[in-house]
């Protein structure tokens, strides 16, 4: 394809991108709007003034269910595979990804580690079991990412399906086992396993298609083993004692 016709597409899509970002938002205000003049209307405007915190709360919210029903309607579901850049999975990519990271810097990043976020990334299609720490808004490629039970997931780390090389954008799935913790600012990307109650260490990077098997620590970039965390591994470890000194009794001689 000429390099123009690139060029040409990229900039139309900016004031698009522009475009479905100010709508999301602009529903947003509507029900903010009629809290406002609700709450003006019963306690005064002082009162709908400290209310602000609150209407911002709602337009959060509303902007982010109007997301979900975005990411809905254009029937965009990441399937694993190669794809070109103008094909369909990359550009409905490129659109969700637009609309919900706008949601992220505006919204979602003042509630990192709170049930917000698992109840946002389920809405957009992750699979995420129960008792879910999440820390990051850095979650992509929803459908293809599956969380299972007590994982947490540290501040700022990504967890990433896709990558593009040559040309095209290439998705694989990516499972997070039940236990696994993810340090902060650690990434995952695509194709990778992770088992159950594994570890990758903080900053790490685990490349395309690596698997860490169950309770297995992991770190470094690349990453690599560190230590085996499982019950019979630890059992095995010596136990280093501190050495005792025993003090005999001196007898005087009258």
């Amino acid at each position: 394809m000429p390099g123009w016709i690139v060029e040409l597409v990229r900039l139309v899509a900016v004031p698009v991108i522009f475009g479905l970002c100010a709508a999301l938002a602009a529903v947003g205000l509507v029900p903010c709007w009629y809290l406002w003049h609700a709450i003006a209307a019963s306690f005064g405007d002082f009162v709908a003034f400290l209310s602000m915190p609150f209407l911002y709360f709602v337009w959060g919210v509303t902007y982010c269910v109007g997301a979900v029903l975005f990411k809905l309607a254009l029937l965009y579901h990441p399937r694993a595979g190669r794809h070109g850049l103008f094909a369909w999975p990359a550009v409905g990519w490129g659109l969700t990804g637009a609309v919900t990271n706008f949601a992220n810097v505006m919204f979602l990043v003042h509630f990192k580690g709170t049930p917000l976020l698992t109840w946002w990334y389920r809405g957009l299609g992750a699979k995420i079991g129960a008792r879910v720490t999440i820390n990051t808004t850095r979650i992509f490629d929803w459908n293809l990412v599956t969380i299972g039970d007590d994982v947490v997931l540290g501040g700022d780390c990504v967890i990433m399906a896709h990558s593009v090389e040559a040309g095209q954008m290439h998705m694989r799935s990516i499972v997070i086992g039940n236990g696994a913790t993810v340090g902060g600012e650690a990434k995952v990307m695509p194709g990778c396993r992770m088992g159950e109650k594994a570890v990758l260490g903080a900053s790490s990077l685990l490349t395309k298609e690596t698997t860490i098997p169950a309770h297995q620590l992991w770190g470094g970039v690349p990453a690599r083993f560190l230590k085996d965390r499982s019950p019979s591994a630890l059992t095995d470890e010596p136990v280093t004692t501190t050495p005792t000194t025993t003090t005999t009794p001196t007898t005087t001689t009258a």
